[in-house]
């Protein structure tokens, strides 16, 4: 039993023995020789061509670097890795530092932003208080502007009106020497001094009228006498006789009339109404006297305060002539 189980193992390791035998012998093919040829043509081809690259791109290399020991380049490619890895880390370093900056920036603004809204209001306020101070600023100028044409108009129509003045006065002085006025009672009231101006004209007028009014009488009276004689004409008189009552013109034909401050008064005070009123300045009664007197009825109001109908207006004339 021993013995052929012995003689199998024996079989079996020849049959394995002559089957590795079998397998290990080399099989040249004509095919596959030829086939393994052209594989390693191709690949000689593209290691001579690597070669020749990498050979080129290592003289490139040189040539850039302007270095031809490559032992040189690859301690100078060390150095600046080196470098380059440094600069990263303090790269890193200021990334970590901004984050944190950024970081303390946010609670330093969570803790101002109250503070900020304060400044905000605060900054609004100064900015509306220089807006109206500057509109303020605006309408005094204007309002500048203003007063000064209207100073200037004025200066321009007193200086008219000055020379107009001292043409009138030229003219009541040659008046004055032309009726052969004496100024015997202005002496004493002013001195030496007997040049005719502003101040003293209405005296040497009342002179020149006393006298121009004595002259009248005496031309009327003497015409008279001569056409009493018949030695003169009608026709030929200077000054006639008016016949009949005194014709003379109204006021208002004269100078305007204002409104009677009476009847203005009783006016406003009678208007009683159910409100709370207070006293008007002089500008706001002003400004209503101006609308009252552009509605119906207003030409009432215009005359003077001897025609008013008012008890009132009695009393001021009793007054006035007391």
């Amino acid at each position: 039993m021993e013995m052929r189980r012995l003689q199998r193992r024996h079989d079996d390791n020849m049959k394995l023995k002559d089957f590795f035998t079998v397998k290990g012998q080399k099989r040249i093919m004509k095919d596959l020789e030829e086939k393994e040829i052209r594989r390693r043509q191709i690949a000689r081809a593209n290691m001579q061509e690597q070669l020749t690259k990498y050979v080129n791109l290592i003289a490139d290399i040189k040539e850039f670097c302007h270095e031809p020991v490559l032992e040189n380049i690859a301690r100078n490619f060390l150095d600046q890795e080196e470098e380059n890895f440094a600069k990263f880390k303090y790269v890193n370093y200021l990334n970590e530092e901004m984050e944190e900056l950024s970081d303390r920036l946010g609670r330093l603004q969570l803790e101002i932003g109250p503070r900020l809204d304060v400044f905000n209001e605060q900054h609004a306020l100064h900015e509306m208080w220089a807006k109206q101070q500057a509109e303020t600023i605006k309408d005094l100028e204007d309002k500048y502007d203003h007063a000064k044409k209207s100073a200037r108009v004025k200066e321009d129509e007193f200086k008219e009106v000055e020379k107009k003045l001292q043409t009138i006065i030229t003219g009541v002085g040659k008046l004055f020497g032309l009726f052969k006025c004496k100024n015997d009672p202005l002496i004493s009231l002013l001195g030496h001094n007997e040049t005719i101006h502003y101040y003293n004209i209405q005296l040497y007028l009342e002179i020149l009228e006393a006298n121009i009014q004595k002259a009248l009488i005496g031309v009327f009276y003497k015409e008279k006498g001569l056409l009493e004689r018949r030695k003169m004409k009608p026709d030929q008189l200077m000054i006639r006789e008016q016949k009949g009552p005194l014709v003379m013109d109204p006021i208002e034909r004269i100078v305007n009339t204002n409104p009677c401050p009476l009847c203005v008064e009783h006016e406003m005070v009678s208007d009683v109404i159910d409100e709370l009123q207070f006293a008007y300045d002089k500008e706001k009664i002003q400004e209503k006297l101006s609308a009252r007197l552009k509605l119906e009825g207003a030409a009432e109001l215009n005359h003077n305060v001897s025609k008013c109908h008012l008890p009132k207006s009695r009393e001021i004339i009793q007054k006035r002539y007391q």
